[in-house]
């Protein structure tokens, strides 16, 4: 499933969560494991000031019709850089 966003297949993105939704995966668990996939990786790169990379992690979880909170991730990102 991540593997289909990162490739930019959208269409066997979309087919790969409904059979998850028919097999009653409910869409919090779905969006869980996109967004542990891809929360260090955004991180990583806000820390680096790596605007490119981050732009392109936010286009692919637009795709995924789920509503990440990218200002939550720079603010612990912000947080991790104090510690």
């Amino acid at each position: 499933m991540v593997k289909s966003l990162e490739q930019g297949d959208y269409e066997g993105y979309e087919t790969m969560v409904e059979a998850l939704r028919e097999l009653d995966v409910d869409d919090t668990t779905i969006k869980k494991k996109i967004g542990d996939t891809y929360r260090k990786e955004y991180k990583k790169a806000y820390v680096k000031g790596d605007t490119d990379k981050m732009s392109e992690i936010e286009e692919m979880l637009f795709y995924s019709g789920f509503d990440f909170d990218f200002d939550k991730w720079e603010e612990q990102a912000e947080e991790g850089k104090m510690t």
